[in-house]
Parts: structure tokens; C-alpha cells; sequence
């Protein structure tokens, strides 16, 4: 975590300090993504860990505007299947929808794309839901939901590529 003293200042960033033992441990940690939601002002630190980069869960840290953990990160029961790699999760700015990469429901190993919705930031999630429309057959990956929620940028390896893995974008109409 680093902080800026002026947040209209880009690059005044400070040095960048461990999160500390509610979120570092001994096993493996990545895939950060922040979220205050707008409900109640409580910030979630959404992230991936497991004992390797290809056996990991979903975790959740509740964590204050000045980067203090209000307690040890939990696992995410409802987004994590422990036969599974669960991880890149991407928030919507509400904290009501998730997506996520992951390897549940496919012998290949192959990463297929994943979402999940609740009504309110004090529910649980609701069972991940595939997304058929947007996944592939090859390794579809790192989701990113932009702050509209209209757009989700990925990584896949695709047909179409133009080598190795590449980003795409699939768009989703407005609600009417």
C-alpha cells in the first residue's frame, strides 16, 4: 500500500508499506483490488492466496481509508471452490457484482471467466455463474470491470490472438 498526501498530485506517491499478517502470509497473495462501498463507506480489500499461484481462493479484508486491516482477511466461501484456482477478482464500484477467473467446472485446467451478484454489501454472494457469452475454449482470464460496469477488459489466448495472451473487451448494453 502507498498513500499520496495531495490526491490530485499523480506522482506524489509515498514509499509503499506491507499490508501486515491480516493479509501477508506465509502462502501466496495477489490479485488486489479495492473497494469502498457506497452503501456504508466500509473499504474491502478483495485477493487471491493460496499455497501456489495455481491453487488459490478468493479472500476479504476489511481495511480503513488509511490502509489499517480491521482484522485478519476470511475467505470468500461463497466465490471459492477448494477444487479450484479462484482468483483476479474485479469489484463493481457498488460492491454488488464480482468477476473472477477461475478453473471450477473444467477438466482442461483451462480459466474460464466467472460473476457474482448480491442485493447489498452486507449479503453474501450469490452462487458464481459462468459467463458463457464472453469464455472460450482456450484460457480466459484477470477480469477488469470498468467504473461503469459496462465494459470487462480480459486476458485470453484465444483464437485471434496475435501472440501468447492478449487483452479483449466485451461490452454489456445499458439496463433499460
Amino acid at each position: 500500500m502507498s498513500h499520496r498526501a495531495d490526491p490530485k498530485e499523480d506522482f506524489g506517491w509515498g514509499p509503499p508499506v506491507l499490508l501486515g499478517p491480516g493479509v501477508n502470509t506465509t502462502a501466496f497473495e495477489a490479485g488486489a483490488e479495492y473497494v469502498q462501498s457506497a452503501e456504508d463507506g466500509i473499504a474491502n480489500f478483495y485477493f487471491n492466496r493460496g499455497p501456489s499461484q495455481a491453487a488459490q481462493d478468493i479472500y476479504v479484508a476489511s481495511i480503513t481509508r488509511n490502509g489499517e486491516t480491521r482484522g485478519s482477511a476470511v475467505l470468500v466461501a461463497e466465490l471459492s471452490d477448494v477444487t479450484a484456482n479462484d482468483a483476479a477478482a474485479s469489484v463493481r464500484t457498488d460492491g454488488r457484482e464480482i468477476f473472477f477467473g477461475s478453473t471450477r467446472i473444467n477438466p482442461a485446467g483451462r480459466l474460464d471467466l466467472w460473476c457474482s451478484t448480491r442485493r447489498s454489501v452486507h449479503e453474501p454472494w450469490s452462487p458464481p455463474e459462468n459467463l458463457a457469452a464472453v469464455n472460450s475454449t482456450a484460457n480466459d482470464q484477470q477480469p477488469s470491470l470498468s467504473s461503469d460496469g459496462r465494459m470487462l477488459l480480459f486476458a485470453s489466448d484465444r483464437t485471434g490472438t496475435i501472440g501468447g495472451t492478449d487483452i479483449w473487451m466485451s461490452t454489456r448494453k445499458p439496463s433499460q
